[in-house]
């Protein structure tokens, strides 16, 4: 491998010094707004992870009290969200059978995380999962046949397999912190299912698509007609992904937080 020479190096450490110092003042910030600390070994990298999660999204106070993550795959959210704020109070949703068994065996015995091997949507009862490559992909809705194309890797599907669902409701109490979805096309069902707990939310942390995913999938503007229609407001938006091959924006964090009740 030939290395850069000096020159170079200089010029690569005086480009990225701009981004990096804006990255510290940005932690700086999410340390102060949040109460955590980040100081010392590991610090900018667990807030570089909590960023790629949309954390610094959420207003401040929004990762202490009660967490519920919907859509939890392996808890790569969970990870994130317990390395800034290691006291945080979460509640897992993960359909997938294998899936579910790697949630537990990362977090099942940690105090503070209760896991629920199941899909939330408007009621109890049981659906097919559809189950791709990558899990991260699966969804109770059908992929459409271009999701391969956009995501290459994992995004073919495999097969199905039935699991339980469940309303939000008949699941946790509030008061929520944060309500965070990521459940591939099905936020419109977890929402239905959750109107006590959206009451009780402070905050929702959800990812929004700007093109057509999975079959009958939640549509940016109606996700944004709902939660405007549960007395919340758009905090802040990620700057999301983009499609390789024609530069559209394809998906995105959205940050939602309660209203202020009007005079």
């Amino acid at each position: 491998m030939a290395f850069p020479s000096a020159g170079r190096r200089e010029t690569i450490a005086r480009l990225a010094l701009p981004g990096i110092v804006t990255d510290l003042r940005r932690m700086r910030r999410f340390a102060r707004d949040h109460r955590v600390r980040l100081r010392g070994p590991g610090g900018y990298r667990r807030f570089r992870a909590a960023c790629r999660f949309g954390l610094d999204l959420l207003p401040p106070g929004a990762l202490a009290g009660h967490i519920l993550d919907a859509g939890a795959n392996e808890g790569q959210f969970a990870g994130a969200l317990l390395g800034v704020a290691p006291a945080a109070r979460v509640t897992a949703f993960e359909p997938e059978p294998g899936t579910a068994a790697r949630l537990r065996a990362r977090f099942g015995s940690r105090e503070g995380v209760a896991i629920h091997e199941l899909a939330l949507g408007r009621g109890a009862g049981t659906a097919e999962l559809h189950v791709t490559g990558n899990t991260v992909f699966a969804s109770l809705h059908r992929p459409l046949g271009g999701l391969t194309t956009q995501y290459p890797r994992g995004a073919d599907l495999t097969g199905t397999v039935p699991v339980p669902v469940a309303a939000l409701d008949d699941v946790v109490a509030g008061p929520v912190s944060l309500l965070k979805i990521d459940v591939q096309g099905g936020e419109r069902d977890v929402l239905a299912g959750a109107r006590r707990v959206l009451s009780e939310t402070a905050a929702v942390l959800l990812e929004v698509t700007f093109v057509p995913h999975y079959e009958d999938e939640a549509t940016f503007g109606e996700l944004h007609a709902l939660l405007l229609a549960a007395s919340f407001r758009l905090h802040a938006l990620g700057e999301g992904r983009r499609s390789a091959g024609t530069g559209e924006l394809l998906w995105a964090d959205a940050c939602y937080v309660r209203a202020p009740a009007s005079a």
